[in-house]
């Protein structure tokens, strides 16, 4: 009698269960869904996504793709997305994002799966492991992303013992690399233009400007007003100015000269080509480099610092897979992210990807090459401040406005007709103008 009152309370105990489950809630083991901005071709193409599926039959993986569905700056959009779709897996493509939905409350914090799997964090490159745990609490992570892409500073060696010039060095700072390239002469044996110093297509005073001010932590805005009055922008302007008075830089005059594809400011052709000392790129060049039998020695040491040591040109991980709070499948969710990135996959992913895996373990050289100098630089994180504030910049403002100001202003300044203070105050208050013009349109 006694087993028949335990068996009907087991009995009653399992219909109470299955009842609770509820339709929606009950999903399959290995059933889980994954929201991207890609569609799914595209990210199986870029992020290796199939993968996955082919070591994991059983599991079926259901892609939502967010780019469809909502605009890519539509945030409430987006939240609203989240909340109707609840996908178990995020693949997060911008660190800002990543930041935005940590802040939020809306990721799961990994930190209890790492250490139950035992996966080991200390193989991550330790700036994207930083990376990843900001804004955080020192002991949450909230992401993990296979991938980065940084920058390094190639070398012509050719180049620099034919002129008796001394190597580069690793750590150099922005400013030691400009005195450097003003060593070369502007004019090769055979009369062609050469350079000590080449950056991609962007080769104007203004995009040069960004891009170093960008190394020293620098913003041209602050709020709704420009920031070239203050006096961190003197010594930076300077140094450019007499860098391109000596044309140890690659130099357009205007914006247009780019657009019109200027062959001295064409991305990698200078460089290609052995017209130029030294070239910022991204590991993927040592493949150009390789397959194009470059007719040069060239070498790779890390990517330039600010004039303090303490900065650097920031790089961020992409794609950051993340948990959703509110996923219906964690187990599935933990099982895609530690797969995605665990060191055999990444092996098996590098060989197709021209990122560099974000665990150092997984690669060590290219085409005979090491590719220490790209996980050397360290990266600080941005300032939270700034994600938490919305953006006054108009797009293309950088590009169609403020920037033909500053290479008109550099171009006064090469030609003697205005000093430096003259020029650093014609920008601040004609570019100030127009910003104010662009805010009021938009109020």
């Amino acid at each position: 009698m006694k087993k028949l009152r335990i068996f009907a309370v087991m009995l009653l105990l399992a219909t109470l269960l299955v009842g609770c489950s509820g339709g929606d809630e009950t999903i399959e083991s290995g059933n889980f869904k994954l929201l991207s901005s890609f569609d799914k071709a595209s990210f199986d193409m870029f992020y290796g996504g199939g993968l996955y599926e082919q070591s994991h039959a059983d599991d079926e993986v259901t892609y939502v793709n967010s780019s469809e569905l909502v605009a890519p700056a539509d945030w409430e959009g987006y939240l609203k997305l989240l909340d109707s779709e609840k996908p178990d897996v995020i693949a997060i493509s911008s660190l800002f994002d990543y930041y935005k939905l940590v802040s939020s409350g809306l990721l799961l914090d990994m930190n209890s799966l790492t250490r139950k799997e035992k996966l080991d964090l200390n193989a991550i490159q330790p700036s994207v492991l930083s990376l990843l745990k900001y804004p955080g609490e020192p002991n949450e992570l909230y992401g993990l992303s296979p991938f980065f892409d940084p920058s390094a500073l190639y070398y012509n060696k050719s180049m620099f013992d034919k002129y008796g010039i001394p190597l580069p060095k690793d750590g150099m700072t922005w400013g030691d690399m400009l005195q450097l390239a003003s060593r070369f002469p502007n004019k090769a044996d055979d009369g062609r233009q050469i350079y000590g110093y080449h950056h991609r297509e962007f080769s104007t005073p203004g995009y040069y400007l960004d891009y170093f001010s960008s190394i020293e932590g620098l913003s041209l805005f602050e709020g709704n007003r420009l920031t070239l009055d203050k006096a961190e922008w003197r010594p930076l302007l300077e140094r450019l100015i007499q860098a391109f008075s000596t044309q140890s830089m690659s130099f357009a005059a205007n914006d247009g000269e780019v657009r019109m594809g200027d062959t001295e400011a064409n991305g990698e052709t200078p460089f290609l080509e052995g017209r130029v000392a030294m070239f910022s790129a991204p590991a993927a060049l040592m493949e150009k480099l390789d397959q194009n039998n470059a007719p040069f020695e060239w070498g790779v040491v890390s990517q330039t610092v600010s004039l303090d040591h303490r900065k650097s040109w920031p790089y961020y991980p992409s794609p950051i897979y993340a948990i959703y709070r509110d996923a219906r499948n964690t187990d599935a969710a933990w099982r895609y992210v530690h797969y995605m990135n665990e060191t055999p996959t990444l092996k098996l992913l590098s060989k197709s990807v021209p990122q560099l895996s974000s665990h150092t373990d997984v690669g060590t050289e290219r085409y005979g090459r090491s590719l220490q100098p790209f996980y050397e630089t360290k990266v600080v994180p941005p300032s939270m401040a700034a994600l938490e504030t919305p953006s006054l910049i108009p797009p293309f403002f950088l590009s169609q406005t403020l920037n033909p100001i500053i290479n008109r202003e550099v171009a006064a300044a090469l030609d003697g007709q205005k000093s430096l203070e003259e020029i650093l105050q014609s920008i601040q208050q004609e570019g100030q103008a127009a910003f104010d013009l662009v805010l009021f349109e938009a109020e």
